[in-house]
């Protein structure tokens, strides 16, 4: 959404990410492009219906940083052990009428802006779950609320969040993006 509330985009996607260093997986968006992008054992492709993309080293970069961060969005919390993550217990805060525990992420400084990812997570007290995220990517600050969760596989993964952009004094600005996620499936090794 713009400033104003206009909806500027909307895609429908169906991602695939599987275990492994380098990381491995597919994004298809569906409906009228039918395009997807996929990362296997370090080889990039792109496709647009049933043609094949050549990709230049600018578009391998924005494949992978769209692959990490969808891979971002759908491994929270599991992620925040990265060895290049430093955590720092903040304090307790009240968000909604609930109490949660405040956890100030950082991430090495990003190739674009030469600046560090500053995230802060909060933390339901009683169930543990990620319910709100702040995030300084320079130069805006977003708010991101978890509010539905996907309980049917044996991970909680999220369902429904909200993104919205803040004004320098810590108000939301306006709503930025709604996100719903569905059909998770999770393939356990025995």
């Amino acid at each position: 959404y713009n400033q104003e509330g206009v909806k500027e985009k909307e895609s429908t996607q169906h991602q695939s990410f599987y275990e492994g260093i380098p990381l491995h997986g597919k994004i298809s968006s569906l409906g009228a492009e039918k395009s997807s992008i996929s990362v296997i054992n370090g080889v990039y492709a792109k496709s647009i219906r049933d043609s094949l993309i050549p990709i230049t080293d600018r578009e391998i970069k924005a494949i992978n940083n769209s692959f990490k961060s969808a891979y971002y969005v759908i491994s929270q919390p599991f992620n925040l052990k990265e060895s290049d993550a430093l955590l720092f217990y903040k304090k307790d805060t009240i968000l909604n009428g609930e109490k949660t525990f405040v956890v100030d992420v950082s991430y090495r400084e990003d190739e674009n802006t030469n600046t560090p990812d500053q995230w802060t997570y909060f933390f339901n007290a009683k169930t543990y779950l990620i319910v709100a995220a702040k995030v300084f990517h320079s130069p805006t600050v977003s708010f991101i609320e978890n509010i539905k969760f996907n309980k049917e596989t044996p991970f909680v993964f999220n369902a429904e969040r909200e993104s919205v952009f803040l004004n320098k004094d810590g108000s939301k600005d306006f709503l930025r993006a709604s996100y719903f996620y569905s059909n998770y499936k999770v393939a356990l090794k025995k």
